[in-house]
């Protein structure tokens, strides 16, 4: 299972470099049409979780912002951690955080056409 960073919907949703390996991506997930509703699709997708913290989790966030990152992150690299994910982003940061495992969405379209 993988965590999927914010950046990787919104690289979709701006059209932005990558974003055709993220819309790529996220049809794997779940075959949406081009993600023009995205708050409102994204509770819709059959292969995507949601979890939600707790006060204990976000406070336990605060130790992981030690290690640079900003909350947004470290809430992301938190959640993977301790749910044991491997984390969807093109933000580099994440490869300096120790027990977390960073790919790129075509890392995850390549094993997966394999």
């Amino acid at each position: 299972m993988y965590l999927i960073d914010t950046n990787i919907f919104l690289e979709a949703m701006l059209k932005r470099r990558h974003k055709d390996d993220c819309q790529a991506l996220l049809r794997m997930i779940d075959n949406l049409e081009a993600l023009k509703i995205f708050l409102k699709s994204i509770g819709k997708m059959k292969g995507l979780s949601i979890y939600n913290t707790d006060l204990r989790d976000e406070i336990a966030v605060i130790d992981e912002m030690e290690l640079g990152l900003d909350f947004d992150d470290a809430l992301q690299s938190y959640v993977a951690k301790k749910l044991n994910l491997e984390i969807i982003s093109f933000d580099r940061h994440f490869d300096e955080v120790k027990g977390l495992t960073r790919l790129r969405p075509k890392d995850v379209l390549s094993s997966t056409r394999s």
